[in-house]
């Protein structure tokens, strides 16, 4: 779909696809991944062609992540130990056991690791340059969900409560966890925001102190739409999509759609919403319309500080009638003739 247009490009067809798992793009490479529940295929999306495919033996796929940094693609398995690795030039370069299923993978740009949760309350941090087992953290009712806050550089998950994991050390917030969960940040305000089955919404500040809690009646996926810097939560209970205020967490507004909207992403080239609604095979685009008004203060409202001040904010400024040109060295003395010939002068006239 041209993002522009927002009209239809082409199909690509994904000969052999019996379920689609996940999607992501590989910025070493420049090529677009798709992995199904048999195989793993790779696209130039300029071309819109499938370049390459990988038949998948090991288990049932559940997570496809991609390392940013070296651009090695990484595939974990709902039933089987084992973490897959691809290098960029699409060769198998690691199986990786782990010591138990794998489940969500997530990239850290800071530590330039990749994470993975397993169904034994463990979470694994694989070293991107070695793509060895790092770090081993357990917890007590760990989800598949993970989220890495690339403005806090901290990797962020949920056990009981929420947890972050900074430079290797784990902390335990006191926003609470659902079984499903959805947490993003916002660049504007810096805070991020979490919702939970428990239909609880959080505002969550970059030391992990609670701003706000609010109980919205429903929960979902959140997306951040970074032309109005609002939160719009893509509710998994009921068709509607909640805008939230990312200053107050309140509900600016509630929008009907015609189905769960199950993905949401933000459009920048059309400052637009986009979420896809797999119960009725379609695309809905939410616009934003800014409405901006000026408020004109008196004249007396602003005030001169009690410290030095200089110039228009001096006290005792008056307005002058003239203005002066400060020229030191920016008027250059004359280039032509300066070589033992007489010396060109100029006479400036303003």
């Amino acid at each position: 779909i041209d993002a522009n247009s927002a009209l239809t490009i082409t199909t690509i067809s994904l000969l052999g696809n019996t379920q689609s798992v996940a999607l992501d793009f590989n910025i070493i490479n420049n090529y677009l991944y798709a992995l199904t529940k048999t195989k793993l295929y790779w696209i130039d999306p300029v071309l819109n062609t499938i370049v390459g495919q990988y038949t998948i033996i090991a288990g049932t796929p559940y997570d496809l992540k991609i390392n940013d940094v070296n651009g090695d693609i990484y595939v974990s398995y709902s039933d089987n130990s084992v973490v897959t690795i691809w290098n960029s030039s699409n060769t198998l370069v690691a199986s990786l056991l782990t010591p138990a299923n794998t489940y969500k993978l997530e990239f850290s740009t800071s530590d330039v690791d990749m994470y993975v949760t397993m169904d034994n309350n463990e979470l694994l941090r694989i070293d991107g340059p070695t793509r060895t087992i790092q770090a081993t953290y357990s917890f007590t009712s760990l989800k598949h969900q993970l989220y890495f806050d690339d403005f806090g550089n901290s990797m962020y998950g949920f056990d009981n409560n929420i947890f972050k994991i900074n430079a290797g050390s784990v902390s335990i917030l006191s926003a609470g966890a659902g079984t499903n969960n959805s947490i993003v940040v916002n660049a504007y305000t810096t805070n991020l925001y979490a919702s939970n089955t428990t239909n609880t919404f959080y505002s969550i500040n970059q030391l992990g102190n609670l701003n706000a809690t609010m109980l919205t009646g429903n929960w979902g996926e959140l997306v951040v739409n970074q032309y109005d810097t609002d939160i719009y939560m893509a509710t998994q209970t009921i068709n509607n999509i909640l805008v939230m205020d990312p200053l107050t967490s309140q509900i600016k507004k509630t929008i009907l759609v015609p189905g769960i909207v199950s993905k949401m992403v933000y459009n920048p080239k059309r400052k637009s919403m986009w979420g896809i609604m797999p119960s009725i095979n379609q695309v809905t685009e939410i616009g934003v319309t800014l409405n901006i008004s000026l408020e004109l203060l008196p004249s007396n409202y602003s005030t001169v500080s009690s410290g030095n001040m200089f110039g228009t904010l001096d006290s005792n400024y008056a307005q002058k009638d003239n203005f002066w040109i400060k020229t030191r060295e920016y008027i250059r003395k004359p280039r032509e003739n300066f070589e033992g010939q007489t010396q060109v002068k100029y006479q400036w006239k303003w």
